[in-house]
């Protein structure tokens, strides 16, 4: 059951999100009620994740693969780790908060629900998957309710607002695309799965390649934040003129806004201090299997008195026979 965790996760905000397209309208509670108990359900699933989560293993968790596209080497690869597992639950989280302020909501209040859940989905999937090609689908999911979130219930030009989100997004998608592609296509075999690539490192005798892999997920990450600078300064600026017109701000930026930034903030300070605490005077690394003298002298094929100093040595260059066993050493300063 642990191994289907992710999956459960992932797409229960889209089928509760297709269950709120299937009632009727003029059934507005009805919506709110399915989109918010599937929200929490799915919170309450994130939550379950950190019972088989083992705190302290250096590796992906929980698991899932199974092929998908056997042509191209892409698989459909979930997991966890601990930087991942703690975005996947503050996103399920948020998810619940902007539901029930979305109660408040009332033009075309199904399509919007719908569209907070289909994002939801795009979410966590982006954090749980482990193969690149997976990775951009739900990538490019979450772009499309965004738009439309933004475009439609915006604020004060929100449909500049959305134009200029989907430049940027469509410029970093891009580029990012292409790193992907350059590390698939240099890597033997052909792989989308991100473990694989990890392990064999295939732009590592390729500088220029690397460089432009590099520079494309650079500017990925660049455009958002471009996008996201000038929201900032173009969201002052309007709510600035709704005061001067109209007198009053609204509750949302005042109140809800500020507290969700600090929700997240307090969770990842106090991730990271968790973890901090739990490795202090302790070797993050696992610890080394200890080899005896004789089983060093045994495996070199080198007398005892070469081993022992080998075993003293933090950096050594051993000399060699002619059928490549240890004669003598020399140490090097470190």
């Amino acid at each position: 059951m642990d191994e289907y965790l992710l999956t459960i996760v992932t797409f229960l905000p889209l089928l509760g999100g297709v269950v709120v397209l299937l009632i009727p309208k003029g059934q507005d509670r009805l919506m709110k009620q399915v989109a918010l108990a599937t929200s929490i359900l799915a919170f309450l699933v994130s939550l379950w994740l950190l019972g088989p989560f083992e705190i302290g293993r250096a590796e992906m968790q929980l698991q899932q693969k199974a092929l998908w596209i056997p042509g191209i080497g892409v698989n459909y690869h979930l997991g966890v780790d601990g930087l991942s597992l703690p975005l996947v639950i503050m996103t399920t989280l948020l998810t619940v908060l902007s539901i029930i302020y979305s109660w408040r909501i009332d033009v075309r209040l199904k399509e919007n629900l719908f569209l907070f859940l289909l994002l939801e989905t795009g979410m966590v999937g982006v954090f749980v998957s482990l193969d690149f090609f997976l990775f951009y689908v739900f990538w490019e999911i979450t772009l499309v309710p965004m738009y439309f979130l933004i475009g439609i219930w915006g604020g004060p030009r929100k449909e500049y607002a959305a134009i200029k989100f989907f430049l940027y997004t469509l410029v970093g998608s891009l580029a990012m695309l292409l790193a992907i592609l350059i590390m698939y296509f240099n890597a033997t075999p052909h792989t989308f799965s991100m473990l694989e690539l990890i392990r064999q490192q295939p732009l590592s005798g390729q500088p220029v390649l690397a460089a432009l892999a590099f520079w494309g997920f650079y500017f990925y990450l660049w455009a958002p934040l471009v996008t996201l600078l000038s929201w900032l300064i173009g969201g002052q600026l309007a709510w600035r003129q709704l005061y001067e017109r109209q007198n009053q701000f609204d509750p949302y930026v005042l109140v809800a806004l500020p507290l969700m930034l600090l929700c997240a903030s307090v969770l990842l300070i106090a991730w990271a201090e968790y973890n901090r605490a739990r490795f202090r005077g302790r070797e993050r690394r696992l610890p080394r299997p200890l080899a005896s003298l004789n089983e060093v002298a045994a495996d070199l094929g080198a007398s005892t008195g070469l081993a022992e100093r080998l075993m003293g040595c933090k950096a050594a260059t051993l000399h060699m026979d002619d059928h490549a066993r240890p004669v003598g050493i020399r140490r090097e300063v470190v």
